[in-house]
């Protein structure tokens, strides 16, 4: 009788498995929403079709053959700034599950990685140029860039994304120490917009199940499904801990980029504050200098404050 009891109580709890897998993974998602119009992600890939002598590797030309190439590609980069001014959204092979086709998923994100290259070549010879302003706004929109593309994507394509956005803020962070107050001003404010329209993890999560309805009502065989089910789990772990990781590198570039203003500020207020004893200079005048450091102190406080809350 214990045994019969047993054996049913198992087969319940297997029923009750299975069950809880039906309703998580065949359940219906929401609708997809309809396509922008005009779409930035059009633009990314008549872009990408467009690149001059895409096997270049432009990290080893120098600044007049890097100028020529950069000159070749200036209608692929108007294209792809011209997508970011749009909305972006996938094409119908991410949407609809059933055209998928991973080899020419693989095709277009291998393409947007060479626009990336474009931008990150263009960083660089303005960098070459001294024209670090322009060096920056180029290595901010490959952040840009990277952030639009990884919308409505899988969790292998979002991995795309991150890398793209990785060419851009790396090159970002080494030239910071290089940038004036108001230009560290003016790539903090771009990053703060860059990051308040971030695709969040929900997002990201949201159409990976999409998917994952779709691919397990191919699987007929229970054993499969839980396979693949534990196998998706581990992998959206660690693309997980990946988008943490990313998502924290712009606000670290944001708070260094303000101690940095915070701190030439303070030196230039303090050798003014000098000069003003020195000269005789009225109250006034000091108190001007000290409204100047506490402006700064604010802007600081403030972007700390900000990390603190979203961290």
């Amino acid at each position: 009788m214990a045994r019969k009891l047993r054996t049913l109580l198992l087969a319940l709890a297997g029923v009750s498995v299975v069950a809880m897998l039906a309703a998580c993974f065949f359940s219906a998602g929401p609708a997809h929403p309809p396509l922008p119009s005009p779409n930035g992600y059009d633009d990314f890939l008549k872009a990408s079709g467009l690149v001059i002598s895409e096997t270049i590797d432009s990290s080893t030309l120098d600044r007049d053959n890097l100028r020529a190439w950069v000159g070749m590609n200036s209608e692929p980069l108007r294209l792809l700034r011209l997508g970011l001014t749009h909305q972006c959204a996938p094409p119908p092979p991410l949407v609809d599950f059933s055209w998928i086709s991973f080899g020419t998923l693989d095709h277009e994100m291998a393409s947007m990685k060479l626009l990336a290259g474009l931008l990150e070549a263009e960083g660089r010879l303005w960098e070459m140029d001294n024209r670090l302003a322009d060096a920056a706004q180029s290595y901010i929109d490959a952040v840009h860039f990277g952030n639009e593309i990884s919308r409505d994507v899988l969790l292998v394509n979002w991995i795309w994304g991150m890398s793209i956005e990785v060419r851009g803020d790396t090159p970002l962070s080494k030239l910071v120490p290089r940038l004036n107050n108001k230009e560290a001003r003016l790539v903090v404010t771009e990053l703060e917009k860059i990051d308040g329209a971030r695709v969040t993890w929900d997002e990201v999560r949201r159409n990976e199940h999409r998917f994952n309805t779709w691919r397990f009502s191919e699987l007929y065989h229970p054993i499969q499904v839980v396979r693949r089910v534990w196998q998706n789990r581990l992998f959206a772990q660690e693309v997980g801990l990946m988008y943490k990781e990313q998502v924290a590198r712009l606000p670290l570039l944001m708070a260094e980029l303000a101690l940095r203003r915070f701190q030439a500020e303070r030196a230039s207020c303090l050798h003014y504050m000098a000069r003003s004893r020195r000269q005789g200079c009225a109250p006034c005048t000091r108190r001007l200098h000290l409204d100047r450091v506490r402006s700064a102190i604010g802007w600081h406080f403030g972007i700390t404050l900000g990390l603190c809350m979203s961290g």
